[in-house]
């Protein structure tokens, strides 16, 4: 992304476009669009669909004797006959505490990334570290890497060992320690007068623990499959993925203005935010 910035701002190369002169932030953003734009793209041209209505539905425009998809197995259950189970016949304990771990799962993840992109470029004296874009994007392509090692080798080995909910629990328990990093990044900062090497050694500490935290997502797909039967499988999924979005959509916008009120009021010597996100963590451990 920074590459892209600079491509913007280079005078021999792109700069020469006038609207990327005046918008330097576009191409970064359109370049990271290819993407997810890369992957419906794939979606659409090589995966078949395997929703039985949909199914039908070509079946019944198909001429006879053609039959579109026939490598997808479409068997109608028992219960897509019977027609579509109320909300309430869903809600058993066990979906009941999983659509509280996506919540809290969500809500987490969203409030740590907010910080994340508030402190880092924030100036030391507001409550940040100062760090200048490049620099942070170096930091996002060391996270991208220790995503991908983690998930390749940690995420397995924690897995072949230890049960799913094991697993949740401890890859929850890693935000435990997000909130105290950042307060302690910005305090040392502050003593210190500049981003120096212990704070670099707290930044790559946040950055490993976040690479476990990170699969909590994932151990709840296990968590899912596990409480709930196939025919429910995709309604169940559905709560779950809505539950988790929509607290995704407020934590942003609550935990940027408990940073900001936290800064501006020196509530708490600016560590309101933490303490609070510190607490709503604990809340949740070990459910």
């Amino acid at each position: 992304m920074n590459f892209c910035h600079d491509l913007a701002h280079s005078v021999s190369t792109l700069g020469e476009i006038v609207f990327l002169r005046q918008h330097p932030y576009a191409l970064p953003c359109f370049t990271a669009a290819l993407v997810p734009l890369a992957g419906f793209v794939f979606t659409t041209l090589f995966f078949k669909e395997t929703l039985p209505s949909t199914i039908a539905g070509k079946k019944r425009q198909a001429p006879e004797g053609a039959s579109p998809d026939d490598e997808v197995a479409q068997p109608p259950s028992a219960l897509e006959s019977q027609g579509a189970l109320p909300l309430r016949a869903l809600m058993t304990r066990h979906i009941l505490v999983l659509l509280l771990n996506s919540a809290f799962v969500g809500g987490t993840e969203a409030a740590c990334g907010v910080l994340l992109t508030l402190m880092y470029p924030t100036e030391i004296e507001y409550g940040g570290l100062g760090l200048s874009s490049y620099t942070i994007g170096v930091i996002m392509s060391f996270i991208g890497i220790m995503l991908g090692v983690s998930s390749l080798i940690i995420y397995p080995w924690l897995m072949a060992r230890y049960s799913a909910k094991q697993v949740y629990r401890v890859c929850y328990a890693g935000y435990l320690a997000s909130p105290i990093l950042f307060s302690l990044m910005n305090f040392i900062a502050r003593r210190r007068g500049a981003v120096d090497t212990p704070v670099w050694v707290l930044i790559g500490l946040q950055l490993l623990t976040g690479s476990v935290s990170v699969h909590a997502f994932g151990t709840m797909s296990v968590l899912l499959s596990q409480v709930t039967h196939g025919e429910l499988m995709g309604a169940i999924n559905g709560l779950v993925q809505t539950v988790a979005c929509s607290i995704r959509m407020f934590a942003p916008l609550v935990t940027s203005a408990l940073f900001s009120l936290s800064q501006e009021k020196n509530v708490l010597g600016g560590t309101m935010v933490y303490l609070l996100l510190e607490l709503f963590i604990i809340s949740h451990c070990g459910h």
